[in-house]
């Protein structure tokens, strides 16, 4: 049986076209857990309406407490060999998905997770994400974590089928409201052995506009503490698996990722105030990795830095940096990569 746990918080109008995909998959050995997070609107009403006659959809309704407490109340009740997530205001494109993902585990009886592709839609376009098929060791993952997680295939919680006898020894970690998601499959990852990916797009993400990862906006931004914490679980996966040293390395890549989001946010948003870089992003100047990172990118000739992390490093170790400069060094630094290719 494969338990699907979908979190629901004001989901009216979503909700419906969720379950609904759910049910229609040609896998049939299945329950559907929602767990109602203290909805202000009709979800609760609909999810009751849609479990009528459907004894294999289980409602738990509670008080308010954020998804990762949604979920984990929905992974205390489940009752299936695999575990599987969905969002409230995401459905399954392929009636297939569920079924093509359970076909790995039943003929594959050492792979610990199985990884798909999705699709993400937008009002006005649809972005396929996936990767080549292959089976990896865990260790073969955690070396090409930086390559999967850039792919977007690692951090998402929805595109990916769990083992029950697995995921029963971790839970999400309930204080966090950014990257939760990341770090239960980190965690999770750290457990097994064998991961298998399949490109099926079939899991399809709504988003409401695409391009919002190339503007500036006030609720998406970057939490250190919370950053760190998925930093820090990455790490411990890494030093599990990998070479002390190489683990280190790739730790200091990653750590870069929040000084990268925040150079492109400058670089994208002509419009930022000093007062409000100042505010905002002022303790990422005094980083105490930023400048090993830089030391490590003058002598690293490999692959793994793309040039937006180079930007990143040189833009950073500037220390305090006016704003009003920023463009002049981007168009300086970009000479000097033509330069030194």
């Amino acid at each position: 049986m494969i338990s699907i746990i979908v979190p629901v918080y004001n989901a009216e109008a979503t909700i419906e076209r969720c379950v609904r995909s759910i049910q229609e998959q040609t896998e049939k050995d299945i329950e559907i857990i929602l767990v109602n997070d203290g909805s202000a609107d009709r979800s609760l009403e609909i999810m009751e309406d849609l479990a009528l006659g459907n004894p294999n959809i289980k409602i738990i309704n509670k008080k308010n407490g954020g998804v990762s407490s949604a979920r984990n109340e929905g992974l205390n009740i489940t009752k299936g060999e695999y575990i599987a997530f969905i969002d409230s205001d995401d459905y399954y494109l392929d009636q297939n998905y569920l079924k093509k993902m359970l076909s790995i585990f039943l003929t594959d009886i050492t792979c610990d997770l199985v990884i798909s592709g999705y699709t993400i839609i937008s009002s006005n376009e649809r972005k396929v994400i996936t990767g080549k098929p292959c089976s990896l060791p865990t260790h073969k993952v955690a070396e090409e974590y930086l390559n999967l997680r850039e792919k977007g295939l690692l951090n998402s919680l929805w595109n990916k089928m769990y083992k029950c006898e697995i995921i029963d020894k971790i839970r999400f970690i309930e204080e966090m409201s950014f990257g939760e998601d990341a770090v239960f499959v980190t965690d999770y990852l750290k457990q097994t052995k064998k991961v298998i990916f399949i490109d099926n797009p079939g899991y399809g993400y709504i988003f409401q506009n695409i391009s919002t990862t190339s503007s500036f906006r006030n609720d998406l931004m970057i939490n250190p503490y919370q950053t760190n914490i998925y930093h820090m679980h990455v790490f411990d996966f890494w030093n599990s698996f990998l070479d002390r040293n190489l683990a280190i390395t790739y730790f200091i890549l990653l750590r870069t990722s929040m000084h990268k989001t925040i150079v492109r946010r400058l670089l994208l948003n002509k419009q930022l105030t000093k007062v409000f870089f100042s505010s905002k992003y002022d303790h990422v100047f005094y980083d105490p990795l930023l400048k090993p990172f830089v030391q490590f990118l003058s002598n690293y000739k490999g692959t793994i830095c793309s040039k937006e992390t180079v930007y990143t490093a040189l833009l950073l170790s500037k220390n305090k940096i006016k704003l009003v400069k920023v463009f002049s060094v981007y168009k300086a630094i970009t000479h000097y990569l033509l330069e030194n290719k």
